[in-house]
């Protein structure tokens, strides 16, 4: 099993992880978290998750660097997860520098969610 793990009993085996999101440099903590049996699975779910998040907030936009910062239970850092786009336009209007943009919501995934 790969997915996230539902909390069902107070006295877990399966550890719980935190996906927190940055949106160049807003950071949205997670305060609930996942539990996942082990790294590979977590690997897998912040790898969906940036997609996720990227789907969300990408369009109409140049550049945007977004991340999804993963840890554990004991607050140490797990893995990082980090997306940078940037588009240029070749014909048309000259490009012109685009300041980057910040996501002005919050952002997150709900618990149990899982994407793909």
């Amino acid at each position: 099993m790969s997915g996230p793990v539902r909390r069902r009993r107070r006295c877990r085996t399966v550890p719980l992880y935190f996906f927190d999101t940055r949106d160049d440099g807003a950071v949205i903590a997670d305060p609930v978290g996942l539990e996942f049996p082990n790294v590979e699975a977590v690997k897998r779910q912040a790898a969906k998750s940036l997609a996720e998040l990227a789907r969300d907030v990408l369009p109409g936009v140049l550049r945007r660097v977004l991340a999804v910062d993963v840890r554990d239970e004991s607050g140490d850092a797990v893995l990082t997860a980090e997306l940078t786009f940037q588009a240029r336009l070749l014909k048309g209007e000259p490009a012109r520098p685009e300041p980057l943009q910040h996501f002005s919501g919050s952002y997150r995934f709900p618990t149990g969610y899982r994407m793909g």
